[in-house]
């Protein structure tokens, strides 16, 4: 295709073509895109990245082929729903803008794999971020969001999540359903707690949580991979079940000195009740009286000391709580305590799909709504309580058992009267048979039949004696 083919607009941009499949058109300090754009069908990639745009003009989503769009590092404030046909796209640089919110139709980008949205001013996210199926990178770091839809977790195969340096004080159960997840990064929100959820994440290989405001960590992280990398790094008061001691905690260690604290608490709470089991000739302590040793010993480590010979090993506990001696214990002891703990951990239930969250009745809610009204609506009259339903036969309604007999008599003289009529028209004189044929029809008539013909016979001989 020739220059002069080439729209004026364009070719103030330097494109000469209008086959081309790639233009990059990055660093060139623009202002506005011209809408002929719309006309370049066959591009592929598109790069328009570190300039001063505002605004994308609607023909951008006449670009049916484009498979790559970076708009990162620009001014802009809104996308148009237009971005919705940009069905074959697989990766969107969105990044360093001011977007406060994405349209709905976004929820179209069917093939979309990566989406770069950090550095903006999302406060939320629309639900229908659900229906990106094949997204697989989620970088929603530095924005205001203060909370997640629960649709997050119908991202079935999302690997990475990028979550840090937003607002966040909690996370949703749902998102135990992303079974894919293998980086999850969380720091500097204010979470105060993650959900035992978390534990579901079977593939999860690195968490960050560093600069929150966690207190603990959920058991039910000793059930996930075992090489995961957990950062609690700037937790201040964060104290680790000793449990997951084993687990690798990075970002903290300084000439082999944690920053962190492991807790022990469920260890001696397992030790008492060991010991109540083992001496039920003792007396139990109440449980504010273990609640005050578990909090007092829960940092201090178990060692490895020979058998004690005193008959009272609570009483001893005690003892040692008030002198501030170290606890010890036995460490074989100490390991099947800590499988004993580890085996009661129970894995959370994989949440369940809200119903609002199934894509599938998203477009026939309304009309499935309606159907189910036509429905009822339909049904009423059929109800077997109505007396005049036609399709109930009556032999099997109990109401008419008695009736029956009195229903068919009643029948039977309508009949009888009805009929009657026809031969007493002076057009047929000579018919005189005629009704007699329904009356032999009717096997209820068996009784009368003599008496009619006895009838007829007296009034034919009044006839002829006249």
């Amino acid at each position: 295709m020739s220059n002069s083919n080439v729209p004026k607009e364009l070719r103030n941009l330097g494109v000469t073509n209008m086959n081309i499949s790639r233009l990059d058109l990055s660093f060139k300090s623009l202002t506005n895109l011209p809408s002929s754009i719309g006309k370049l069908k066959k591009l592929i990639w598109v790069y328009l990245d570190n300039n001063n745009l505002t605004s994308i003009p609607k023909e951008i989503g006449n670009l049916k082929k484009l498979d790559y769009l970076f708009l990162d590092s620009n001014k802009l404030t809104t996308l148009p729903p237009q971005f919705g046909n940009l069905e074959n796209l697989t990766s969107l640089g969105l990044r360093f803008n001011r977007l406060n919110s994405l349209p709905e139709s976004i929820s179209k980008l069917k093939n979309l794999e990566n989406l770069y949205l950090s550095s903006n001013k999302l406060t939320l996210l629309p639900e229908s971020i659900s229906k990106l199926k094949n997204l697989k990178k989620l970088d929603l770091s530095k924005n205001n969001l203060t909370s997640l839809p629960k649709e997050i977790g119908l991202l079935k195969n999302l690997k990475v999540l990028d979550l840090s340096k937003n607002n966040l004080t909690s996370l949703p159960k749902e998102i135990g359903l992303l079974k894919n997840l293998e980086v999850l990064y969380l720091s500097k929100n204010n979470l105060t707690s993650l959900p035992e959820e978390i534990g579901l994440l079977k593939n999860l290989e690195y968490i960050d949580l560093g600069e929150n405001k966690l207190k603990t960590l959920p058991k039910s992280i000793i059930k996930l991979n075992k090489k995961l990398k957990i950062n609690v790094n700037d937790n201040p008061n964060i104290t680790i079940p000793y449990i997951l001691k084993n687990k690798i905690f990075t970002g903290f260690f300084n000439n082999n000195n944690r920053s962190y604290k492991l807790n022990y608490s469920n260890y001696y709470k397992n030790q008492l009740i060991g010991v109540s089991v083992k001496r039920p000739n003792l007396p139990s302590l109440p449980s504010n009286i273990k609640n005050v040793i578990t909090k007092k010993i829960s940092n201090v480590k178990p060692e490895t000391k020979l058998p004690s010979k005193t008959k009272n090993p609570v009483r001893k506990l005690v003892s040692k709580i008030k002198l501030g001696l170290k606890i010890k214990r036995n460490v074989k002891n100490m390991e099947k305590t800590e499988n004993r703990i580890i085996n009661t951990i129970k894995i959370p239930n994989t949440p369940n799909t809200p119903k609002t969250l199934n894509p599938r009745n998203n477009m026939r809610k309304k009309a499935g709504n309606a159907a189910q009204i036509r429905l009822n609506t339909t049904n009423k009259p059929k109800t077997p309580n109505t007396p005049n339903t036609p399709n109930t036969p009556k032999t099997l309604n109990p109401r008419n058992n008695m009736r029956k007999k009195a229903g068919n008599a009643a029948q039977i003289r309508l009949n009888t009267t009805n009929k009657p009529k026809t031969p007493n028209k002076p057009k047929t004189p000579n018919t005189p048979n005629t009704p007699n044929t329904p009356k032999t029809l009717n096997p209820r008539n068996n009784m009368r039949k003599k008496a009619g013909n006895a009838a007829q016979s007296r009034r034919t001989n009044v006839n002829n004696n006249n």
